[in-house]
């Protein structure tokens, strides 16, 4: 079964990001000094499975097969630090190859709970509770 949960829709998704002034320099050519805040606004495509077997259920779990998401970002471009800017990034597109992992906690619900996003190692953890 296929589902997709949006931010616009729940409030209650805790957002990591391991990398990102790196990667806004690398894959945008934008310079941050010093970032405030980010906000992420994200779709994500997961889809719910049970392996069935003559004897019953053998396993049933969940895991995410797509991300879309923007960024924004409050940031300081100097060192003075006196007036922040807000930024918006669409990072769909710079996304796409990253490897989606996902985890799951001993639960008898599948939502999810976080996703870390580490630009770094190019892997977007999704962890459902």
């Amino acid at each position: 079964m296929n589902f997709t949960t949006s931010t616009t829709d729940c409030d209650y998704i805790d957002f990591n990001f391991h990398g990102t002034k790196e990667f806004l320099k690398k894959e945008f050519d934008f310079e941050v000094f010093q970032i405030d805040w980010i906000t992420a606004y994200a779709k994500i495509d997961w889809e719910f499975y049970i392996e069935a077997r003559s004897y019953g259920i053998k396993e049933f779990g969940a895991y995410a097969t797509k991300v879309v998401m923007e960024l924004t970002i409050d940031l300081y471009k100097d060192e003075k630090q006196e007036d922040s800017e807000e930024k918006e990034f669409d990072i769909t597109d710079k996304i796409k190859d990253f490897e989606i992992k996902t985890e799951t906690t001993q639960s008898d619900q599948f939502i999810i709970s976080d996703v870390d996003i580490d630009f770094d190692s190019k892997e977007i953890t999704i962890t459902f509770n």
